[in-house]
């Protein structure tokens, strides 16, 4: 032993520590050296993942023996790889990492997954990760932390936003014309791209998708050009798809929709789910047209024809004969059937009296296999004297004849002189106008209460000068003035007579007109509506009977039939207690047996002028409206049924 040892101060030192044993001896014990400590470290910023999206972890650690280490997964699928902790836990530092990704809108899970925990038996000696904290877009996390102090998982959730995006629009192609596309995408790992390609030929270059299909967003892509009349199909082809596995991880593109001349295209939507093309057609219109106004052959009287085409390929041609000799060469249709055109040919000749036939016949039909590749010629209808001609309106869908009648009348038989009263009936007034105007018998003309004035319905005035007795007859004319139409009327009631049920016999024509309608009726003596008793209106230039017996409009009844209002008839009126009945030239030509007016009636004529909202008389007066139209009136007969006391 070298050296000397101070005993003294060994027992003092065992005294002060009290080491003694079990018989009483005692011994010296050194203290064991304090363990050495790790100093605090830094953290560290890391990133793991891919895509638009990212939330943020926090991270420390208790480093004994070396660091945590640990995983990350979204959703149960691990982001990255294997991760070591560096900031020390209680030194106010963190590690950071920054998880990327491309999630649905909605909620997620994350799961930090501790991997090598290590203990030696004190608090020191202990080594741990803690989970300080999570945060999306800049937003803290709820039930973000965690003190992991033994291997295995801390979980916590995050809901995703929708992904943000802006919408671009786009053109390609050149032209007069634009189709409309609407598309969008959903866009993981890189946006979708694609081409469009019109009738196989591709149009501009490869295209890139930007609006978000989940926002309900979308970019528009101007396709311009000029395509000739008919169909067409649009490719969209979808060139890189991708997919990861879930929903959240998938990229597609959407076509959402096309427009063309304002208008949705059918069958124009598709969700492309892989890469591959989605087609849908469009239709291109045939170009405006203008329709023609033609006239062949000769004579004194003439019939007019309506025609209209769906020119595919050229233009329908066909030829017009009248009992089986053909009119004029051959006849060229311009008028578009889709627009709602016509084009008007005019057939002059001179037809005896009697029945006659007309025979349209379709040339050169052609049919490409579609609704929009097929020429047709449409038969629009005929008017002859101003009136329609029926079953003259026929649809020639392929090539052949359509063939209508017309009637030529007879000379126009003059008025018949005045009706002989019936048995059972009481003469109450006549007139043949031989002793001109007879305010006795009519009062003043209309209007009331002033003596000039506007109608209702602001297509015309009333004036008192319209009405007058010219040639023997009463007369009623439309003018066309410098302030617009003029027009007028009169009845018996405002000279006080009428009838309580009875007859009325009188001669009428009147002639025809667009947009001019004249009326005979029964109005009643205290000039209080309803009812009213029609004999004769004549819209669009036709035999037309009603009887309003209801305090509105609707509560009426109308009857079409008789020969032309235009040529001169004798019409008759029977008003019963049980029946209204008209007859023209003797026959029934309208008849009602309920509604049946019960109060005293005077017998009128007026006219009217329509407007372009009068559809049911045709609109309003054109071009072919002479500036003076005249209904006539003669050999007036009022007798009332002597059934009435």
């Amino acid at each position: 032993m070298s050296g000397s040892i101070d005993w003294n101060a060994l027992a003092a030192q065992a005294q002060a520590q009290a080491n003694y044993n079990a018989t009483g001896s005692w011994y010296v014990s050194s203290a064991p050296p304090a363990p050495a400590t790790t100093p605090a470290a830094a953290g560290v910023a890391t990133t793991i993942g891919s895509g638009a999206d990212s939330f943020t972890l926090l991270l420390s650690e208790d480093a004994y023996q070396g660091d945590a280490q640990y995983t990350v997964s979204v959703d149960g699928t691990q982001v990255g790889g294997t991760l070591t902790a560096h900031a020390t836990h209680g030194s106010g530092q963190d590690d950071s990492v920054t998880v990327q990704g491309n999630w649905s809108a909605g909620p997620h899970s994350v799961s930090v997954n501790f991997l090598n925990d290590l203990y030696a038996g004190t608090p020191t000696t202990d080594r741990n990760l803690y989970l300080d904290g999570a945060s999306y877009h800049g937003n803290a996390i709820s039930g973000a932390t965690a003190a992991l102090l033994s291997s295995g998982p801390a979980s916590f959730g995050f809901t995703a936003s929708p992904p943000t995006s802006t919408p671009v629009t786009t053109t390609i192609g050149s032209g007069t014309e634009t189709l409309v596309l609407l598309l969008s995408e959903d866009a993981w790992n890189g946006d979708a791209q694609y081409t469009v390609s019109v009738d196989g030929v591709q149009v501009g270059g490869t295209l890139t998708a930007h609006a978000l299909h989940s926002a309900q967003q979308d970019d528009t892509v101007d396709l311009m050009g000029n395509w000739a009349p008919g169909p067409h199909s649009v490719t969209v082809n979808f060139l890189n798809d991708a997919y990861g596995g879930t929903p959240a991880t998938d990229r597609n593109l959407y076509l959402d929709g096309a427009t063309f001349h304002g208008a949705s295209v059918a069958g124009a939507t598709a969700a492309l789910m892989s890469s591959g093309p989605a087609s849908f057609s469009f239709t291109e219109p045939a170009p405006p047209s203008t329709p023609v106004a033609t006239t062949i052959g000769t004579g004194t009287d003439s019939i007019t024809l309506k025609l209209s085409e769906d020119a595919y390929q050229g233009d329908a041609q066909y030829t017009v004969s009248v009992d089986g000799v053909q009119v004029g060469g051959t006849q060229t249709a311009h008028a578009s059937h889709a627009a709602g055109q016509d084009d008007t040919l005019t057939i002059n000749g001179s037809w005896a009296p009697g029945a006659h036939s007309v025979t349209v016949n379709f040339l050169n039909d052609a049919y490409g296999g579609t609704p929009a590749t097929d020429r047709n010629l449409y038969l629009d209808g005929a008017t002859f004297h101003g009136a329609a001609v029926p079953g003259s309106v026929s649809a020639l869908m392929s090539a052949g004849p359509s063939t209508f009648s017309f009637t030529e009348p007879g000379s126009t038989p003059a008025p018949g002189g005045l009706a002989p009263v019936q048995p059972g009936y009481t003469l109450v007034m006549e007139d043949d106008f031989s002793n001109g105007y007879d305010h006795s018998k009519w009062g003043d003309p209309f209007p009331l209460p002033s003596p000039n004035g506007p109608s209702s319905n602001g297509a015309y005035i009333w004036d008192v000068n319209a009405v007058g007795v010219r040639n023997g007859e009463m007369q009623v004319t439309f003018t066309h003035e410098a302030d617009g139409w003029h027009t007028g009327g009169f009845n018996s009631f405002r000279a006080g007579i009428g009838i309580h049920y009875g007859t009325v016999d009188f001669d009428a024509k009147v002639e025809a007109a667009q947009g001019t309608v004249a009326a005979f009726l029964m109005w009643p003596v205290t000039d209080t509506w309803p009812p009213e008793i029609d004999m004769l209106e004549t819209p669009k230039d036709q035999a037309m009977h009603t009887l309003h017996f209801g305090s509105t409009s609707a509560d009426a009844v109308i009857q079409f039939g008789g020969p032309d209002p235009s040529q001169w008839h004798h019409y008759q009126l029977t008003w019963l207690p049980n029946i209204v009945q008209v007859t023209t030239d003797g026959v029934v030509t309208a008849s009602w047996n309920y509604g049946i007016p019960d109060t005293t009636m005077g017998f009128g004529a007026l006219g009217v002028v329509g407007s372009a909202a009068d559809g049911w008389m045709g609109g309003a007066p054109d071009a072919t409206t002479p500036p003076l139209v005249t209904i006539h009136l003669d050999n007036l007969v009022m007798a009332q049924w002597n059934g009435i006391a």
